[in-house]
């Protein structure tokens, strides 16, 4: 039990109240129960009971120690400690994307160590699968569609952040594999899981909900690759999926809209901006930040080394080519031609 005045301390930071502290109850679970929050900042509660914030910070830390000593006596919740390849795929484009629109390395540096840990415990070598969940040292399932997706397109947007050879290629042998095994090639499409004796049908999703469907993620993916690799196989799979998804396209797209981003990118002028010349010199960090300052839902951004056409350097230079709608400018060599060519 604690002290009135710790228990009234307590209850205003947390915002315990007599009936309950639960306004929105749609399932009726916590009727007259109370569900504890930060509500308060330190320095209010300090306020509110004239003292310093040192003591009130003393009086509630002791005050949930004495809640989880009771708490501890009643069961745990069930903890939920698996790692699933897709949705490490949708967390690693998310820090990838900040890392690049924040300037931050943190977020990259988070993201490679996800996409390390993945390609370590969850990608069979020998087999050439992808493997869906990981826990306590056991990967197990083979991958689904979306976990192929979801990391293709994480490592396309890791790569477009610190343009690493080897995250680009790994996404490449993904889309590879997930054609090989999931595609229905005479419909079109992508199955939701791999040929198994232990299904009766095999289903494709195509509801883009709380997460995206895989094969809306991996049209996209698709696209994206087509315009980095220029390879027509990836091309022609995406064309097919959107072919076999037009009906929900034109009657209920609302229900596809990461399948209407994709085909929005299939009927979009393409661009792709090539980067060549040293990639710590300050004038190519210019030009990276000038890009990533700009929204190019239809644009890939690539090193000249890993373009499936070469591409000279304008002497020593950092130089940046702008190719739109299958025409390249000439080379910009200092960012504000490149942003006169964006623009």
């Amino acid at each position: 039990m604690l002290a009135p005045p710790d228990a009234k301390m307590f209850k205003f930071r947390f915002v315990v109240e007599e009936h309950g502290n639960v306004s929105e109850d749609p399932h009726g679970e916590f009727g007259g129960r109370n569900i504890l929050y930060q509500a308060r900042s330190m320095e209010e509660t300090a306020a509110r009971f004239a003292i310093g914030a040192a003591e009130a910070r003393a009086i509630l830390k002791n005050a949930s120690a004495k809640l989880l000593e009771v708490r501890s006596e009643r069961p745990r919740p069930l903890l939920d400690d698996k790692i699933l390849a897709g949705w490490n795929g949708l967390m690693i484009s998310a820090f990838a994307k900040g890392a690049q629109i924040l300037d931050e390395p943190r977020l990259a540096d988070a993201a490679r160590a996800a996409v390390n840990f993945l390609r370590r415990e969850l990608w069979d070598e020998d087999r050439q699968i992808l493997r869906r969940r990981y826990r306590e040292g056991e990967a197990a399932i083979d991958g689904f569609l979306e976990d192929y997706a979801f990391l293709t397109l994480a490592l396309l947007d890791l790569y477009e952040t610190g343009f690493e050879a080897g995250h680009f290629h790994f996404a490449v042998r993904l889309a590879e594999r997930a054609i090989e095994l999931f595609e229905d090639r005479e419909r079109g499409a992508f199955f939701g899981a791999g040929p198994s004796d232990d299904l009766v049908l095999r289903l494709k999703d195509d509801y883009d909900g709380a997460e995206p469907s895989g094969n809306s993620a991996m049209t996209l993916a698709l696209l994206r690759l087509a315009r980095m690799t220029d390879r027509a196989d990836f091309r022609d799979s995406a064309y097919r999926t959107l072919t076999a998804f037009r009906a929900q396209l034109k009657s209920a797209g609302a229900q596809v809209p990461q399948m209407l981003v994709a085909h929005a990118m299939s009927l979009a002028p393409p661009l792709e901006i090539v980067l060549a010349g040293p990639e710590d010199d300050a004038a190519m960090q210019q030009m990276l930040a000038s890009i990533r300052r700009r929204f190019l839902p239809n644009g890939v951004v690539m090193l000249a080394r890993d373009a499936p056409h070469p591409i000279p350097m304008s002497g020593a230079r950092a130089t940046a080519y702008v190719c739109a709608n299958f025409a390249c400018r000439l080379p910009a060599t200092d960012v504000e031609t490149l942003e006169e060519q964006l623009g």
